[in-house]
């Protein structure tokens, strides 16, 4: 059976690390100039994908009233903005405002994505 605990605290550890450890001058230099499209650089789109499941796994099981869902929205987006702004402290590693929507559209997309999912597959 699928542990939203366990599962969640992995998440939001690994997210976390992977906004603050330093990842390489090479690994930094492919990343920031490979572009998907023309202006969507690669990095902006993994910002986002891995903000994807946020709100999912901070929601968990939870039963969801208004009050809850913008409380785990709000819960979500802060994360997302956190880790970001965390980067402001750290001298190998560079806030950006492109980084910071990024985080933030990824986490709402996967906030969109559950709410379809809620309304249309599991309205009772």
């Amino acid at each position: 059976m699928f542990n939203f605990e366990k599962t969640r605290w992995v998440y939001l550890i690994i997210i976390t690390l992977l906004h603050v450890i330093p990842l390489g001058n090479d690994l930094n230099l492919a990343v920031n100039n490979s572009y998907l499209f023309d202006g969507l650089r690669l990095d902006h789109m993994l910002h986002g994908m891995i903000f994807i499941p946020a709100y999912f796994l901070i929601q968990g099981k939870s039963k969801t009233s208004f009050t809850k869902t913008f409380i785990f929205l709000s819960i979500t987006l802060t994360f997302a903005a956190l880790c970001e702004m965390l980067q402001i402290v750290l001298p190998y590693r560079a806030f950006t405002i492109p980084d910071l929507t990024a985080n933030l559209l990824g986490a709402f997309i996967g906030f969109s994505f559950v709410q379809i999912m809620q309304f249309f597959v599991f309205k009772k």
